[in-house]
């Protein structure tokens, strides 16, 4: 009896040490202040070499498509030089143990590509990150959206794969957004509709959910997003931003401040970051993303020790 019972516990343990890490746990030097962490997009084979091999790159991120002429997974390229295949991407970053986001900009290129990266969900040290714009984004009528993936497919989709981290926004025009976009702002409304979403991923046992918004419209209203990010503490922000943006940098410094560094990814140009102000806070409490981790193996370890002395 005592070896079944510590053959099941140490199963337990093995199953615990197979999840992949959270960024913060690949890079501790981020563990307080995840708006330390590095980014860089990745377009071809070349760059993804240097960017795996770069000790300052912690999260590789890359928009997946479909060609033209096949249904092969690809990685987008702009430039010329050559081809890139997901499945060689997500080799890449299972050899350098980084991080890795990938965006999905249509149900069609998510539901050809979700088998080639659901056979790495216990594969990778460092954990994937799912990105899809679920919503449409508060833009005028006149604005251009891109189309929404479906959320309900999404969830569906990957149900099981409890090692991804779930990234969910909404979809944004192409180009820069400038000051005339002023009163362009994410409302309460918004953040129901996605918290539902969050809600019925957390049901499918997948707890690592993070919303993404864009940082030239955050700060037209920071008191939204300041108010469910205090009312859902379980939750991560990310805030990006297009090189050109016109972003007011001190509400979105304040509004970094008052969520938490230890809450907030930024993923935004080198221009923008400069001119923020904001300190670390040192004693911040972990994200549960890295906590969860360790308090269930050693939970598991706790109730095998109890059973043992009971025997």
């Amino acid at each position: 009896m005592a070896r079944i019972i510590l053959l099941i516990f140490t199963s337990l343990a093995v199953i615990e040490f197979a999840k992949s890490k959270t960024i913060e746990e690949l890079f501790p030097s981020v563990i307080n202040n995840s708006t330390l962490v590095t980014w860089k997009l990745i377009k071809n084979n070349t760059e993804l070499i240097a960017a795996a091999n770069d000790s300052k790159v912690m999260m590789l991120k890359a928009n997946v498509y479909i060609k033209a002429d096949g249904n092969v997974p690809s990685i987008e390229n702009t430039t010329d030089k050559g081809d890139l295949k997901l499945d060689d991407f997500l080799k890449k970053v299972e050899e350098k143990q980084k991080g890795a986001k990938l965006y999905f900009k249509t149900n069609d290129i998510f539901n050809k590509s979700i088998a080639i990266v659901k056979a790495y969900d216990t594969k990778l040290v460092g954990q994937v990150w799912i990105h899809a714009d679920v919503f449409k984004g508060p833009f005028k009528p006149a604005d251009v959206l891109p189309e929404v993936v479906d959320p309900t497919k999404l969830i569906e989709k990957l149900n099981g794969a409890s090692n991804f981290v779930i990234s969910l926004g909404w979809t944004s025009i192409e180009g820069n957004i400038d000051k005339t976009y002023g009163d362009i702002k994410y409302t309460p409304e918004m953040f129901d509709k996605m918290l539902e979403q969050i809600n019925k991923i957390k049901t499918n046992n997948m707890t690592n959910v993070i919303i993404s918004v864009r940082a030239a419209l955050a700060v037209n209203d920071i008191e939204v997003i300041k108010t469910f990010m205090k009312k859902n503490t379980d939750l991560k922000l990310t805030i990006w931003s297009k090189d050109g943006d016109f972003v007011n940098e001190e509400k979105l410094s304040q509004l970094i401040l008052d969520i938490g560094v230890n809450k907030v990814y930024l993923d935004i140009p080198k221009t923008l970051m400069d001119k923020l102000k904001f300190i670390s806070v040192p004693n911040a409490a972990p994200s549960s993303f890295s906590s969860n981790i360790v308090f269930t193996f050693m939970s598991s370890i706790l109730s095998f020790l109890f059973v043992i002395r009971m025997l």
